[in-house]
């Protein structure tokens, strides 16, 4: 009898559980399951601007010795030797979600300075609903994952991007505070968004968005994902034309005075990040913000640099821009999985608690060809 793999429902969202069922596998024989993403190249980040499904082809995989005879099990080429094979697909976009290409002068005044760019994703009603902002870091571009998967829970969330992207500046150390500002009330400015704002962040973007609580008043909690402790010569943003002060709290919280008092914040670090020290700039940051009164969670989990949303795939190394070479970053690939999950599900009650519950989208026709 020809073993069988059934997996339901076949299509669902990234952060739905979905059960694997497989029949009639031979008895006594050792079977190891392949699960294989289409569409992902070495040492490039996935494709996911707009945002793709996420597709899998599902296989069980057998060798032909006795499992009592095996001490090691190897496949180097399990499409020759598969038992049964099924493609499945995984939804970073609730499919009546609404992306919105901006390019955008805000104020309508604003004169050469750069136009807001970036994507919104809005649920499907009028609002007005729980807002976020999401940038990424040193890469620059755009990058959806994050920004499509939370609209999919009920938020409104703007991907924005600020440099290498479109008419934007192309090198990262032109970037002028002022364009965090402009997007800040672009947003808020909306019918169907709020006037209190999440800011996250990735990587340098982590960074960032700490040094923008210390001058904008609007955004009431950040979540930082795999940020430093502090900016540096090589990747910072621009004030009034000059460089910052290199770091972001001086050790007499000089910086911290410009915090507003509902400020939250929520560090999720990866104890196997090999970019970053996230233990170290965790430790620091929790510290004077704490020493300043601000409410400071902390996350560990086992993973890698980068932290996306539930079933995306895990990038150990990555070729970086701004260094010119690939870049390491670290995680084992199950147990960064399995964090994926721990880190999205921690995020998304964060955001509820700060900027309250959305409602949740009611259940599409998961098997329909239009979708």
């Amino acid at each position: 009898m020809k073993a069988n793999i059934s997996i339901s429902p076949a299509a669902s969202l990234v952060h739905e559980d979905v059960e694997i069922v497989v029949d009639d596998l031979e008895y006594s024989t050792i079977h190891k399951l392949e699960l294989r993403y289409l569409g992902v190249r070495f040492g490039g980040y996935f494709n996911c601007t707009p945002p793709v499904d996420l597709e899998y082809y599902l296989m069980y995989v057998k060798d032909s010795i006795s499992q009592l005879e095996i001490t090691h099990f190897s496949v180097t080429d399990p499409r020759e030797r598969k038992v049964c094979e099924k493609m499945f697909r995984r939804r970073l976009m609730y499919p009546t979600v609404q992306r919105i290409e901006v390019e955008e002068s805000f104020p309508p005044d604003a004169g050469a300075r750069p136009k807001v760019t970036g994507t919104i994703f809005k649920p499907p009603g009028t609002g007005p609903f729980p807002t976020i902002i999401d940038i990424s870091g040193t890469g620059g571009g755009l990058n959806e994952q994050k920004r499509a998967a939370l609209d999919s829970r009920g938020f409104v969330v703007l991907c924005l991007a600020f440099f290498k992207y479109k008419s934007l500046p192309e090198d990262l150390l032109t970037v002028e505070l002022q364009y965090f500002e402009d997007a800040i009330n672009y947003i808020t400015s909306l019918p169907y968004t709020r006037d209190r704002i999440v800011f996250q962040g990735v990587s340098f973007g982590g960074t960032l968005v700490m040094f923008l609580t210390t001058k904008f008043p609007k955004i009431k909690a950040v979540c930082s994902i795999n940020g430093s402790f502090a900016m540096d010569q090589f990747a910072h943003v621009r004030v009034n034309g000059k460089c910052p002060p290199i770091g972001i709290f001086k050790a007499d919280g000089a910086h911290v005075k410009f915090l507003n008092d509902l400020m939250v914040y929520t560090d999720m670090s990866a104890l196997d990040d090999l970019s970053t020290p996230t233990i170290y700039a965790n430790s620091y940051l929790s510290a004077r913000l704490r020493d300043a009164g601000r409410k400071f969670e902390v996350n560990f989990v086992p993973g890698g640099h980068l932290l996306d949303p539930p079933c995306f795939p895990h990038h150990p190394m990555v070729y970086s821009n701004i260094a010119g070479l690939f870049q390491t970053y670290g995680g084992d690939t199950s147990l960064h999985g399995r964090s994926e999950f721990e880190v999205w599900e921690r995020t998304v009650r964060f955001f509820s608690e700060h900027l309250g519950a959305p409602t949740p989208l009611p259940d599409y026709l998961r098997h329909s060809a239009k979708l």
